[in-house]
């Protein structure tokens, strides 16, 4: 717990043991935390939020640590056109189509086989990792009141059996302690802003250039087919993303929050 912290409130960065002279060589051998991930793509239809006199926001980057099934996972949207749909009742609906690159990382835990050399006095770091398993949870080990309790006197057999989960508890906390600390670092949403844009009249055409502009030089809808007096669908064009002109450099906004 003290290094996990001691990295991540104090940007301290551990070395490895003194360098014991040159073309020397050591070895370490320990369990420590490994990430085992599954990464997918598909299309999805994304609603965009919405208020009134304000930008519509899309959440492009999302990354996530589950603490309690150790897994820890990413989502990124690569925006393309976007549209409105305009309700009978008067509501707006904002979508964007989009690509989603999904990767979700199961921790496990690994016996890491590092092996330090000092060729001409020069650091030089090799691993290897062997005997991977599931880490285990909290609750799996010891139970939903995270606590490892003990009666006394305790019989031999109960004394046994507290201490394997003792034994087991301790090193397995480590690697809880360092997955909590990495975990908190690499959370967050960046979402990426855009001035609502102006719609179009009908006869303006159909279908809409890549990124329609309205008489201001903003950002424009079009007006598609299968409009009709109750429903109202406007083709918005691209949603202009990360290959954003000079001259919208202001009306996007990503952030970390």
């Amino acid at each position: 717990m003290y290094v996990a912290n001691a990295i991540k409130f104090n940007n301290q960065m551990f070395t490895l043991p003194g360098h014991p002279g040159e073309n020397s060589t050591y070895n370490l051998q320990f369990r420590g935390p490994h990430f085992e991930c599954i990464t997918s793509q598909y299309n999805i239809t994304l609603r965009l939020d919405y208020s009134p006199r304000e930008d519509l926001k899309v959440p492009v980057f999302i990354s996530a640590w589950d603490r309690e099934r150790l897994t820890y996972s990413l989502r990124q949207h690569m925006i393309g056109n976007y549209a409105l749909q305009h309700n009978p009742n008067g509501s707006l609906l904002w979508t964007a189509y989009s690509k989603r690159i999904e990767q979700i990382c199961e921790a496990k835990s690994a016996l890491y086989n590092v092996s330090i050399t000092f060729p001409r006095g020069v650091q030089t770091v090799n691993y290897s990792l062997s005997e991977v398993k599931s880490a285990l949870k909290q609750t799996d080990l010891l139970g939903t009141d995270l606590e490892i309790l003990i009666e006394l006197p305790p019989g031999t057999q109960v004394l046994e059996s507290w201490y394997q989960r003792l034994a087991t508890a301790i090193p397995m906390s480590n690697e809880w302690a360092i997955l909590d600390a990495l975990g908190t670092l690499i959370e967050g949403t960046c979402t990426q802003q855009l001035s609502i844009p102006e719609l179009l009249p009908p006869s303006s055409g159909y279908p809409p250039p890549e990124t329609p502009t309205g008489a201001n030089g903003q950002p424009a809808c079009i007006q598609g087919k299968g409009s009709s007096g109750a429903n109202m669908f406007y083709d918005c064009g691209s949603w202009l993303g990360y290959e954003v002109s000079k001259a919208q450099k202001d009306k996007v906004d990503c952030c970390i929050n």
